[in-house]
C-alpha cells in the first residue's frame, strides 16, 4: 500500500474518531494481507476492535468519575471467610437489578465483615453494566441533597452500642502489650500493591520495635503468607467484653484506615476503642478534626513514620496516655452513643413535624 494511501486512511480514521484502528492500522493491514482475509472479516475485526476500545474507554472513565478509594472485585472476595453471606444474593446485585427497579441495599455487619469490599465490588460491576456511579460517605451527600430541596439536610454519624462495651475491672496478662491492633493484617486486594501491603508493612515495622499484638479473625492471606511476622496474632473475634479487655490491657491500640484521603471515612473501631477506655492513635482522614480533638481525644498521625514516633512518645509517658484515653472515653460516651444518636435523630424528626 502507498504512503499517502495509509496517511489518507489515518486521516479518515482520526476524523471518524477511529482512534484505535488509526493506532494500529499498519499492523492490520499486514496481518489481514499475510492471512488473506475477506473484505467483510477484516471489516468486521476492524470494527470489532473499535467497539471494544471504545467500551474499555468508556468503563475507565465510568470507574474513575466513580471516586472509588480503592478497587475491590467479587472474586476477589472470600466468601468462605464470610459463611453469614449468600453468594447467590450478593451476585444477583452484581446484576443491577435493583438498581432498575429504584431499590436501595444497605449492608450491615461489624468492623472488617468486608461491607466496603462488597459495597465497592458491585459498584464497579454497575460501572461495567454502564452505570454511571458515584462512591461517597452519607456525609459527603449532604451538600448534594441540601441543594435538591428546601427542607433542612441533617447528617449522623455511626455511634456505639454502650451496653456491649462494660466496664472491666480486673483483666488478664494475656491481654497486655505495648500496641494492639484489632484487624486484618492482610488488606483485601485493591488496585494498588502498595496500598494493598501498608498494613502489613506497617504492622511489620512496628513489630520490629514494639511488644505488638494482633487480634481477630484473619483472611486467607495470611495462612498464605510463608515469612515470619514480627509480632503475635490472637484469632478470634475480640468484640464487646473481649474489646475492652484489649483497649484497657494495651498501651496504644492502633487505627490503620484503607485510604486517608475520603471525608471522615474511617473504622468505627474508633469508637469502639474509645468507648473501651483504649488510648487510640490512628491514622488522619479529613475531617477527623471536626468529631475528635487531637492530643484530647486521641492522637492520629500523618505517616508511619509518625506513627513509629508517636507510639515511643507515649508509651513513654503513660499518665498523658491516661489523660487522653478517660477524656476520649467520656467524649464518646456522651456524644456518641447509639442512643444519643438516636435521640439526636427524633429531635431533627420533631423540628420537621414543627416547621410543616
Amino acid at each position: 500500500m502507498s504512503t499517502p494511501q495509509l496517511q489518507r486512511l489515518h486521516a479518515h480514521c482520526h476524523r471518524l474518531r477511529l482512534y484505535r484502528i488509526a493506532a494500529e492500522l499498519t499492523t492490520l493491514l499486514e496481518q489481514a494481507a499475510k492471512r488473506e482475509l475477506g473484505y467483510a472479516d477484516f471489516l468486521d475485526e476492524l470494527l470489532g476492535l473499535e467497539i471494544r476500545s471504545k467500551a474499555e474507554k468508556h468503563l475507565a472513565m465510568r470507574v474513575a468519575m466513580a471516586r472509588f478509594p480503592f478497587h475491590k472485585t467479587l472474586d476477589a472476595f472470600d466468601f468462605k471467610f464470610q459463611p453469614s453471606i449468600d453468594p447467590k444474593i450478593v451476585k444477583d446485585l452484581a446484576g443491577g437489578r435493583f438498581i432498575e427497579s429504584g431499590e436501595n441495599v444497605l449492608l450491615l455487619g461489624p468492623p472488617g465483615v468486608g461491607k466496603t469490599h462488597l459495597a465497592v465490588a458491585i459498584g464497579l460491576q454497575a460501572c461495567a453494566l454502564g452505570i454511571r456511579t458515584l462512591f461517597t460517605t452519607a456525609e459527603g451527600m449532604v451538600d448534594a441533597y441540601q441543594a435538591l430541596c428546601p427542607a433542612p439536610v441533617r447528617w449522623l454519624c455511626e455511634g456505639v452500642h454502650l451496653p456491649a462495651f462494660p466496664s472491666v475491672e480486673t483483666i488478664a496478662a494475656r491481654y497486655r502489650s505495648d500496641v494492639a491492633f484489632l484487624g486484618n493484617v492482610f488488606q483485601p486486594p485493591v488496585a494498588d500493591e502498595t496500598l494493598a501491603l501498608r498494613r502489613l508493612r506497617l504492622l511489620s515495622r512496628i513489630g520490629e520495635r514494639f511488644d505488638l499484638r494482633v487480634w481477630g479473625p484473619q483472611s486467607p492471606d495470611f495462612d498464605r503468607h510463608g515469612d515470619p511476622l514480627p509480632f503475635r496474632t490472637v484469632r478470634w473475634p475480640a468484640y464487646n467484653a473481649e474489646c475492652v479487655k484489649v483497649c484497657r490491657a494495651s498501651g496504644v491500640v492502633l487505627g490503620i484506615n484503607t485510604v486517608d484521603d475520603v471525608r471522615l471515612y474511617f473504622s468505627n473501631r474508633t469508637f469502639h476503642t474509645l468507648a473501651s477506655g483504649g488510648f487510640h492513635l490512628t491514622g488522619y482522614v479529613p475531617g477527623l478534626e471536626t468529631m475528635f480533638d487531637n492530643g484530647r481525644h486521641l492522637v492520629w498521625f500523618r505517616s508511619d513514620d509518625e506513627c513509629l514516633d508517636l507510639i515511643g512518645h507515649y508509651l513513654d509517658r503513660p499518665d498523658e496516655r491516661a489523660r487522653i484515653a478517660a477524656e476520649g472515653q467520656r467524649h464518646v460516651r456522651e456524644r456518641y452513643s447509639l442512643a444519643g444518636q438516636v435521640r439526636t435523630l427524633l429531635a431533627y424528626l420533631d423540628e420537621l413535624h414543627v416547621a410543616s
